[in-house]
């Protein structure tokens, strides 16, 4: 396709449209993309010239989703790691009190109350994760997985070796009721009211 072409289908976008578009392109690594999105967004003047309200809304709203996500994700992505890494020296403590030959015992924790703050570390972080999917379906129709590439790859990277885990955990639906109205409070505190913008006041 040509570029003329393609730079009127970007001035056809909607600011959702664009804001999706850019998440993306910055997703999958696509930096020329992303930037050509940004550059073509209608301009509105105040007291400066930059992209659209609406556009700068959505790219509020996203910050604080994925802030609120990162804050309430990271302390149990963190518990998970710590009892991973106490499950090898307490097996062999309790052996030792045992008096047992050391042994692999696998992926299974020494103790119950281990294997219980796991499971609930895991079932919490299923949750929240449903619940930003949830929110982030409802404001701008794009799958979490997207987000987090474009917005939290740190987060992304140390949820990678939990996934299988996490999406296998149950789900408790008051948590996700909570979480989810915790996650879209954010989202609307972070983006505010869709902007009124007077007559007029459009690009140039």
């Amino acid at each position: 396709m040509k570029g003329s072409r393609i730079r009127r289908l970007y001035d056809e976008l909607s600011a959702r449209e664009r804001f999706c578009l850019m998440v993306r392109a910055d997703a999958r690594g696509d930096e020329v993309e992303r930037e050509e999105l940004i550059r073509s967004a209608p301009r509105t003047r105040w007291t400066w010239t930059g992209p659209e309200p609406e556009f700068l809304r959505l790219a509020r709203g996203t910050e604080a989703l994925c802030e609120a996500l990162f804050t309430g994700a990271g302390p149990w992505v963190g518990w998970l790691g710590l009892l991973e890494l106490l499950r090898g020296p307490c097996h062999r403590a309790v052996d030792a009190l045992l008096g047992l030959e050391p042994e692999d015992h696998g992926e299974d924790f020494p103790l119950t109350i281990m294997g219980a703050a796991h499971d609930w570390a895991l079932g919490f972080l299923a949750t929240m994760l449903r619940a930003f999917a949830q929110v982030l379906e409802e404001e701008l129709g794009l799958e979490a997985e997207l987000v987090l590439a474009s917005d939290l790859p740190a987060l992304e990277r140390v949820l990678a070796p939990h996934r299988a885990e996490i999406e296998g955990a149950t789900v408790d639906p008051e948590l996700l009721q909570a979480c989810t109205r915790a996650l879209r409070e954010a989202w609307r505190a972070g983006a505010g009211s869709p902007p009124d913008v007077p007559a007029g006041w459009g690009g140039g």
